[in-house]
């Protein structure tokens, strides 16, 4: 016997709004400061050459989004002040995030959203003693997080919540130091750097550093002894992994972006060109996965409607 199956209206409406794609392009966007024309840039999907997104910024150097796809930038302002900026998702007007850094370098968010900052608190010479700060999701006034580092730059936290931060000290050698999810002193992670600025894991677990002399060095999750992985002939400075683990770093020297594929350190593409010279520093991919709001709307209606109509099956049966 066939069987005839009769849905709704209601019930196809709810199936079409979960069928729709929940992705915007933004996922695939990518962001990068440029710190000597204070501008914050895109690049297209697939590279290409970069055009302004955002303007109005000091030196910014350091750049993250949290969960919700806002975007958080951290201006350098020459070492000694500095503030983090925030541009909503949706938006390009830049507000005033935090305050309270002395040359922030190097922002994180931790898994409940807390922003946490490197304050590299350069004067003119190497090996100052810098802190990381922390800053609550409403914002405001940072307070001390991590010391027992020395100009501190790039942040990252590993799957357990310690957070890594690469000291750039000078350019004879430095460290990357771990401190866990409570905070305080911090200790020696890794060793055998060249002026590390910006760090990043894979999904292996494997810390990557970009040496600011050029090259990009890795070290396992155990720590220890970092070797090179790649070199540029440029210096390195920022650097970001795609979700299909390609490896994205800044050439602020020559304003470029380039691209190893996924372990490959051994060739690279240019991905992005257009930034001036000295100015690539920070970058970043937009969240992946961002609902789109005419989705949410859409659900919300199908939601009421399936509600309609329950009602009124309830009041027939009666």
């Amino acid at each position: 016997m066939r069987r005839i199956i009769f849905l709704s209206s209601a019930t196809l409406a709810l199936a079409a709004v979960l069928a729709r794609p929940t992705t915007t392009a933004a996922g695939q966007v990518l962001y990068v400061t440029d710190f000597d024309s204070n501008t914050v840039d895109t690049v297209p999907p697939g590279g290409g050459t970069a055009s302004v997104f955002a303007s109005g910024f000091s030196q910014p150097f350091a750049i993250a989004f949290d969960s919700a796809g806002n975007l958080y930038v951290a201006n350098y302002a020459n070492g000694t002040g500095g503030t983090v900026s925030e541009i909503r998702m949706g938006s390009s007007t830049v507000t005033t995030f935090a305050t309270g850094f002395k040359g922030p370098a190097g922002l994180a968010f931790d898994s409940k959203g807390n922003l946490y900052v490197s304050n590299n608190n350069y004067t003119g010479t190497p090996n100052n003693a810098g802190t990381v700060s922390v800053v609550g999701p409403g914002g405001g006034a940072a307070t001390t997080f991590a010391t027992g580092l020395s100009t501190p730059e790039g942040l990252a936290f590993d799957s357990k919540g310690n957070l890594y931060i690469a000291n750039q000290g000078d350019s004879s050698g430095t460290s990357v130091s771990v401190v866990g999810p409570g905070g305080g002193a911090a200790t020696t992670f890794a060793t055998g750097f060249n002026a590390p600025q910006g760090i990043a894991f894979d999904k292996a677990g494997n810390l990557y550093v970009a040496n600011q002399a050029g090259s990009v060095s890795v070290v396992g999750p155990g720590g220890g002894v970092a070797t090179t992985f790649a070199t540029l002939p440029s210096g390195a400075g920022g650097l970001v992994f795609d979700s299909a683990g390609d490896l994205f770093v800044t050439q602020g020297n020559v304003g470029t972006v380039v691209e190893f594929g996924p372990g490959n350190g051994s060739s690279y593409t240019t991905y992005a060109t257009g930034f001036t010279l000295g100015g690539a520093s920070g970058l970043a991919f937009a969240p992946s996965a961002v609902p789109e709001p005419s989705s949410l709307v859409l659900l919300g209606l199908a939601g009421a409607a399936l509600g309609v109509h329950g009602w009124l099956r309830r009041r027939r049966a009666a």
